[in-house]
């Protein structure tokens, strides 16, 4: 649970100062009743109202090992994760596992595509846009104007040496969605 900031420690003692009782000031503002006893002893005793820092546990690795691990990712992407544990393990001295390695490489933005591990980036509107187009969900709007400047794919398959076009509004024959610009052999 998030701790209780300052300002609100403070309105509480405040109200209880005004000849609130303890619990009502508990009920008021949603906290427990040994809270707001526990604040009231911090001030009378002259302790500060400010929340403790929680310590957690320890990061695995210090900024000097993450930034050394993010080159080695961005330089060669195509290693392994238990290569790579060895590689921190030798340049670090810091035994990792292969899970600890890949939370901390998803949470540095990286992503395993296909064996390799790429950086993560954000779609601008209109590539999500056109990748929903191609994908067949989206057919319409403005999006559609922008769209029909785009180059129509080619099948590589062809029926008798041709292909048959599907115009971006025709119906998927099982489905009825409106379908893609694509090819069907």
């Amino acid at each position: 649970m998030k701790a209780y900031s300052e300002d609100l420690r403070k309105k509480i003692l405040e109200a209880v100062d005004r000849g609130m009782p303890k619990s009502e000031a508990a009920r008021t503002f949603g906290v427990s009743r040994t809270s707001v006893k526990r604040y009231a002893a911090a001030r009378r005793e002259g302790r500060p109202l400010t929340p403790k820092k929680h310590p957690g546990s320890k990061p695995k690795l210090e900024e000097r090992a993450r930034k050394l691990l993010e080159a080695d990712v961005e330089d060669r992407p195509a290693i392994t994760l238990k290569d790579r544990c060895r590689f921190l393990k030798e340049m670090v001295g810091v035994s990792v596992s292969e899970s600890t390695l890949s939370r901390l490489l998803r949470k540095m933005g990286f992503s395993p595509k296909d064996g390799v591990w790429v950086r993560l980036r954000e779609r601008s509107s209109s590539e999500l846009l056109g990748v929903l187009w191609f994908a067949g969900i989206w057919t319409g709007g403005a999006l559609y104007s922008w769209m029909s400047a785009l180059p129509t794919p080619r099948s590589r398959r062809s029926t008798g040496g041709h292909a048959e076009a599907i115009e971006p509004t025709s119906r998927h024959p099982v489905t009825g969605v409106l379908t893609s610009p694509c090819f069907r052999a």
